[in-house]
Formats: structure tokens, C-alpha cells, sequence
């Protein structure tokens, strides 16, 4: 009669450690997503099995997923809650360290450290209905439409909120002029809640800031009937 054997130990699992860091006691890791079902949950299901493979056979993980706009992520593993986090964008988060920035009003996180640098071909970019009739931040500066803009809150939650509202400052378009201008501003956390709605005429969106610019959310709105124009940044 044959036996069998316990696939974690065998040739297969072997052949694709060898050489990699093992731990040989049994851990425990929490990590931290996003929102459910976008590119981070699924980055941390890629790293909590290699992780598995390498750690104690009685080793486990979990994912959890992020509220609101994802400040959560850095105070879970800031508090011992989780061990580690992804989260966006890069330029920002060496701010956390000391409370300033986006980070300005919470405890400064000294011990968070970061592993590695995820590359992604991603920014945040502001798409206008053509019937605003502008294609650039000056054209939007003279012009001053009356637009219905979909974009990130600025409540301290959300990294890309924030960086939303700066990056229009920078442009000389804050939230506070597109008001003064008529026009009307309604805050989402998550790219598809300030996308999905843009593709719906009847809603009366002519204008989008937001990420995720590689989803068919983005594409469709570019390239289908509605031919939303991205404005490029300035300088």
C-alpha cells in the first residue's frame, strides 16, 4: 500500500523556498488592504501565502479590509492591531513618522517602518465633460465653469482626498471656487463611488478627480460615449 505524504513538506513547496528566509515556530499575521476588491486584498493574499510557506506549519492570516478613505490602515499597525499595511501614495507616508502632513493631528508613528515600494502605473487625474469646454487649468481658470465635480473628501481620512483637494490649490481651482462658480462638489471614498456615477448623464456630473486611471471605470468615461477630457497637470 502507498503512503502519502504531507504536501507542505514536499519537492514542490521545497524547490520554491529554497534559499528564501523560514521561521520555524508558528505566527500569527494580521495584514491591511483596501476596501475589499481592488489591487491591495489581493497583493496581501500573494504575500500571506508565501508567508505561510516559509513560517510554522500551524501558521495563519488574515486581511482586513479598510473603512472610509483607508487611514486606518496606518493606525492598525501603528496601534499593534496588524503587523503590516499597503497604502498609497508613497511621497506622503514618511510624514506619518512625525505627525505632519496629511498625518497632522494624529500621533506621530515612529515605528512604522516600510518594507518595499509596490510599482504601479497610477496618478490622480482630472477629467472634464467637453461640454465645459476645457482642455487645460488655464482654460478652466479663465473660463470658470459651472461643473458637478465627483472627488475625494478632505476630512483627514483619506490620503487621496487630501491630495485631491492640494493638487486642484496647486492649480489655483480649490473646492471653494468651483462653488463660487455655481458649481457643486460631492465627496467619495473609493475610485468607483466618484467614477461609476460619472457615466450615468442623468446624475449631471461634468467632472471627475480621481485614481484607479488603468480600470475600464477610467476608460470607459475617456473613450465611450461621455469623452471625458483628462486635463493634464502643470509644472
Amino acid at each position: 500500500m502507498g503512503s502519502m505524504a504531507d504536501p507542505s513538506k514536499g519537492p514542490a513547496v521545497r524547490t520554491m523556498i529554497q534559499g528564501s528566509p523560514t521561521i520555524a515556530r508558528n505566527l500569527l499575521l494580521s495584514c491591511v488592504g483596501d476596501w475589499g476588491q481592488a489591487n491591495w486584498h489581493k497583493i496581501m493574499a500573494w504575500i500571506t501565502q508565501e508567508f505561510c510557506e516559509r513560517c510554522g506549519p500551524e501558521s495563519r492570516t488574515c486581511i482586513w479590509s479598510v473603512r472610509g478613505g483607508g487611514m486606518d490602515s496606518m493606525t492598525m499597525v501603528h496601534s499593534g492591531e496588524a503587523q503590516t499595511a499597503i497604502t498609497t501614495p508613497a511621497a506622503i507616508l514618511a510624514t506619518a513618522l512625525k505627525g505632519t502632513g496629511f498625518f497632522t493631528g494624529q500621533p506621530p508613528m515612529s515605528g512604522l517602518r516600510g518594507l518595499a515600494v509596490i510599482p504601479q502605473n497610477d496618478r490622480l487625474v482630472l477629467g472634464l465633460d467637453p461640454s465645459l469646454g476645457c482642455k487645460t487649468f488655464a482654460d478652466i481658470r479663465e473660463k470658470k465653469p459651472k461643473m458637478k465635480i465627483a472627488m475625494g473628501p478632505d476630512t483627514g481620512d483619506s490620503q487621496i482626498g487630501y491630495l485631491a483637494h492640494r493638487y486642484l490649490e496647486a492649480h489655483g481651482v480649490a473646492v471653494k471656487d468651483i462653488l463660487a462658480w455655481g458649481g457643486e462638489v460631492v465627496f467619495g471614498n473609493r475610485p468607483e463611488e466618484c467614477l461609476l456615477p460619472c457615466h450615468d448623464l442623468a446624475q449631471g456630473f461634468t467632472a471627475v478627480l480621481q485614481e484607479a486611471l488603468t480600470t475600464p471605470w477610467w476608460g470607459d468615461l475617456v473613450d465611450g460615449p461621455r469623452k471625458f477630457i483628462p486635463i493634464p497637470g502643470e509644472p
